[in-house]
């Protein structure tokens, strides 16, 4: 990886964001519980905004260059971020083991949405809830 994957296009995500997009990732988070996965968790982000009761969060993303902003926003937030290296078309996990399924976002920048969508029902545990 290059400068620019590493140190440019983190910076860019988190300095171009739009004020607006606070509310959104607040009514996107303000219910999530049990055992959460966030699917291309980024620069984390979504890390200020989930309920104080979220102590631990599962978090898949391709891009190591985002680990030390996302590790850093864990630090603030009292969240602890179990870190998986990965992409959502191909999830890590057993089936039917979260609760939660955070994704946001991050559906415009993957290969295959449908592989996405249907890799994350595959974890998702029945009754569990998707976050969009």
């Amino acid at each position: 990886m290059g400068l620019y994957e590493n140190k440019v296009f983190p910076w860019l995500l988190d300095v171009t964001e739009p004020n607006e997009m606070a509310e959104q990732r607040h009514l996107l988070l303000r219910d999530v519980q049990g055992e959460i996965l966030e699917i291309g968790i980024g620069t984390g982000v979504n890390l200020s905004f989930y309920p104080k009761q979220v102590g631990v969060l599962t978090a898949i993303e391709p891009s190591e260059a985002m680990h030390a902003r996302v590790m850093h926003r864990a630090d603030a937030s009292s969240i602890k971020v179990i870190w998986v290296s990965g992409h959502g078309e191909q999830l890590p996990f057993e089936g039917e083991i979260f609760d939660t399924i955070v994704i946001s976002d991050v559906l415009c920048t993957v290969g295959n949405v449908d592989a996405v969508l249907n890799e994350a029902y595959r974890v998702l545990k029945p009754g569990g809830r998707l976050h969009f």
